[in-house]
């Protein structure tokens, strides 16, 4: 239908059809008819080489046809303009690293101005962070409590090592649109990246989406933790060769992560796509120690008494989480 609706306003549907006409023809009941106009037609026909050639002109055809009513159907559905919140690649390896002693001298000491928006959570699944539902608010309970969560622009997020962040957030409704917001210290959790804010933006997850550009100011701030440990995801399973954790239930973000290996701490690989720590190499299936360093320069030890999708840790004593 895209491709139709395109061909009567003009532009590339109307090329699309021109080209499909000049190099197949009309349809008939044997399939395309060459027009004896076109290049294919002047084929030497005769030979079975000649007929090979022709079909296989025929189905380049067909695939360029195919190609162009798909990117038609991409640019009217705005496919292109974010299939996935994904890091845009804008920003230099250099702008994303940023140590703990930067995040807590800018992030959590400073009040960041920006603008607000809304996005469907919905439409882009567990996000960047990949918590698939862990941690994540279930309303407002008590004052300590996190009222949502949020996309957060790539150069704060800094490569995916702020994912975790609680931030508290002002507004007093300025700014154009019909959803105003309207904060007062609200606390709200970074479980995203948005690929096309801009530095202080922050990109609100609201079922149904919401309308509008509205000025923010925010602050970084502990989250509140649930008592029990901190709680470790695996994406790698029970896989005793290669392992990607990602921990959760922490009150700040964890931005260096160790493994014990052979006596030996062995720092993790966090890459800027995806959050969790990654090792290669052989390990205990049913104890790893690791030491955690959040990005306000606390640390503490831990274990996980097995290898599992899901895991809590046997160290109790969690950072106590300040809001």
């Amino acid at each position: 239908q895209k491709c139709t609706d395109s061909r009567r306003r003009g532009g590339l549907g109307t090329n699309m059809a021109k080209f499909t006409h000049d190099h197949l023809g009309d349809d008939e009941e044997e399939g395309f008819r060459l027009n004896p106009g076109s290049p294919i037609s002047r084929l030497d026909g005769e030979g079975a080489h000649a007929r090979q050639h022709v079909t296989f002109r025929r189905c380049c055809a067909l695939a360029a046809v195919a190609s162009m009513c798909m990117l038609t159907y991409a640019v009217h559905s705005g496919m292109l303009k974010r299939s996935w919140r994904g890091f845009s690649g804008d920003v230099s390896a250099a702008e994303m690293k940023v140590s703990a002693q930067e995040v807590k001298d800018s992030l959590f000491t400073t009040k960041q101005d920006g603008d607000g928006t809304y996005y469907d959570p919905a439409k882009w699944g567990p996000g960047s962070c990949g918590y698939n539902g862990h941690a994540r608010p279930h309303g407002l309970t008590t004052e300590n409590r996190v009222l949502g969560t949020v996309a957060m622009n790539p150069y704060d997020l800094a490569g995916q090592q702020m994912c975790g962040l609680c931030v508290r957030v002002w507004a007093t409704g300025g700014g154009s649109g019909w959803d105003p917001m309207r904060w007062d210290g609200d606390l709200f959790r970074v479980d995203n990246l948005c690929p096309e804010c801009k530095k202080g933006d922050l990109d609100f997850a609201r079922e149904g989406h919401g309308d509008g550009r509205w000025d923010i100011q925010w602050q970084a701030v502990k989250c509140p933790t649930d008592p029990g440990g901190v709680l470790y995801m695996l994406d790698s399973g029970n896989n005793s060769w290669w392992q990607r954790v990602r921990p959760v239930n922490v009150p700040s973000p964890v931005a260096q992560m160790e493994l014990k290996k052979d006596g030996k701490w062995q720092e993790g690989t966090l890459h800027s796509s995806h959050y969790g720590f990654e090792w290669n190499g052989q390990v205990d299936e049913n104890a790893l120690d690791v030491r955690l360093t959040f990005a306000d320069g606390e640390k503490m030890t831990d274990r996980l008494p097995k290898l599992d999708r899901v895991v809590v840790g046997t160290n109790p004593d969690v950072p106590e989480g300040v809001p």
